[in-house]
């Protein structure tokens, strides 16, 4: 869950870096818990079947948290295409 809310105020922070007065798009909030089940239901699949040591958590970790911010990518990607596209 943290890649996914990571990945979606990474990108807003730099948008506002760029333009102070920019407001947050609530439709980043839907592609925000689409991401999370998505990554909720893809960790349940791929933990379940991995043998982590005693000692993996950390890489449990960011196993995790790369799956999750990379999912959330992939769906702002195709989120922001279309709605570029319906302004068209």
């Amino acid at each position: 869950m943290l890649g996914c809310v990571g990945r979606t105020f990474y990108d807003y922070l730099w948008k506002i870096l760029e333009k102070p007065d920019l407001t947050f798009d609530t439709k980043y909030i839907v592609s925000m818990i689409i991401s999370i089940i998505l990554s909720f239901l893809m960790a349940m699949v791929t933990f379940t079947s991995l043998t982590m040591p005693v000692d993996g958590a950390i890489t449990a970790f960011f196993l995790a948290f790369t799956s999750g911010f990379t999912i959330n990518h992939l769906v702002n990607k195709g989120v922001s295409y279309l709605s570029e596209a319906g302004r068209k």
